[in-house]
């Protein structure tokens, strides 16, 4: 186990050594957002998540203008991850009950007697 130390030194440098810092700036507030991507040889992706980040986002960053960038695998990775992360989702939903919480919470926002559906799973919930 004395190998601890330098190993996570290798890990941290090659993480790091991989990593690109973008950032942007607030034009109203002048803050500045710093946000790393990685390159994993066909998309550029969060660290933080390892999701390809929205297009929108690429720009704003100037990700789209890093070596190796492709807006159309992006764009195909991105709907890829997207699609899985919904059918995910609607599984992981089919079946569950409504908690109170949640009644409590449609109720308050919609008022009682309403039926609400949810876009994303297509579940109908009166309140």
């Amino acid at each position: 186990m004395r190998r601890g130390i330098a190993f996570l030194l290798m890990m941290w440098e090659d993480n790091y050594m991989n990593n690109t810092f973008v950032t942007k700036t607030d034009p109203l507030t002048k803050r500045v957002t710093t946000a790393g991507v990685a390159f994993d040889g066909s998309v550029y992706r969060w660290t933080s998540n390892n999701r390809v980040p929205p297009a929108d986002a690429a720009v704003e960053y100037g990700i789209n203008r890093l070596p190796g960038f492709d807006a159309a695998a992006q764009d195909a990775a991105r709907t890829a991850e997207t699609s899985e992360f919904l059918r995910e989702y609607r599984a992981a939903q089919k079946g569950l009950p409504v908690s109170a919480e949640e009644r409590f919470e449609m109720r308050a926002a919609f008022g009682p007697g309403r039926t609400i559906t949810n876009l994303i799973t297509g579940r109908k919930v009166r309140t």
